[in-house]
């Protein structure tokens, strides 16, 4: 079963982060400067009943940022053949790059392929996007579909 279909202890208790782990290598790869910022789910480990009593804002508060030639925002984001984003997720994402750009590195485990794109290109994919609603949660979420990702494909994953 998709993790997105599993609850939030489920996806969250005792798993590995591969998307995150891809990310770090390709920074490592690529002699990019990254420090972790976000809050780590797997790692953290704030009490379910108190992490939701955090403003959502610092929830959404990207997984790292990166210096190349300027400073930038990275979200992680793992997936199979399609990304979904919260919408409540998504506003704050539009609110951390207004602060200072704010890039998503996407990993699908079942293309073992990464896509590296802005904020801009969320704002455009998402208008040919499917939507839906988390039964966990009951939160919207919208939906990109990979192939629709292609031009900010990475080339190099391993």
């Amino acid at each position: 079963m998709d993790d997105s279909r599993q609850d939030f202890k489920y996806r969250n208790t005792n798993r590995v982060d591969i998307a995150h782990i891809k990310a770090t290598e390709f920074l490592k790869k690529n002699k990019i400067f990254y420090k972790e910022i976000g809050f780590d789910s797997k790692n953290d480990k704030i009490p379910f009943e108190k992490w939701f009593k955090v403003p959502s804002f610092i929830r959404n508060l990207p997984d790292m940022f990166v210096i190349t030639n300027r400073f930038s925002f990275l979200e992680i984001k793992g997936c199979k053949n399609t990304v979904k984003i919260k919408f409540e997720d998504y506003i704050n994402y539009v609110k951390w790059d207004s602060i200072a750009p704010l890039m998503f590195f996407i990993y699908s485990t079942t293309k073992d392929k990464m896509y590296l794109l802005h904020m801009k290109n969320i704002d455009y994919l998402y208008r040919d996007s499917d939507q839906g609603i988390y039964k966990d949660n009951n939160k919207r979420y919208f939906e990109i579909d990979l192939n629709n990702m292609k031009k900010w494909e990475e080339r190099n994953v391993d």
